[in-house]
């Protein structure tokens, strides 16, 4: 019988990213950059984020989905 909680496609959009495959870089805040430690009043890029501000989602490998749990990831579901 096909899952409901993902439709029987066997996975769901990411909680964390909400499918954007992408969050906000913890390291800069999402600025992309951050304080240079060698000079007072500079920035340098994020060495994190590479600049841009933002990470793949560790909980989606940045893919923007995840397995579904009713299922795991089958997309079928036993009757019962």
């Amino acid at each position: 019988m096909e899952c409901e909680g993902c439709s029987g496609k066997g996975e769901i959009e990411c909680i964390d990213c909400n499918g954007n495959q992408t969050l906000n870089c913890r390291d800069c805040e999402g600025n992309g950059s951050v304080d240079c430690s060698h000079c007072n009043d500079g920035h340098v890029d994020c060495k994190e984020c590479h600049g841009s501000g933002e990470v793949d989602c560790d909980n989606c490998g940045g893919d923007g989905n995840t397995p579904c749990g009713g299922c795991d990831g089958s997309g079928e579901v036993e009757d019962e």
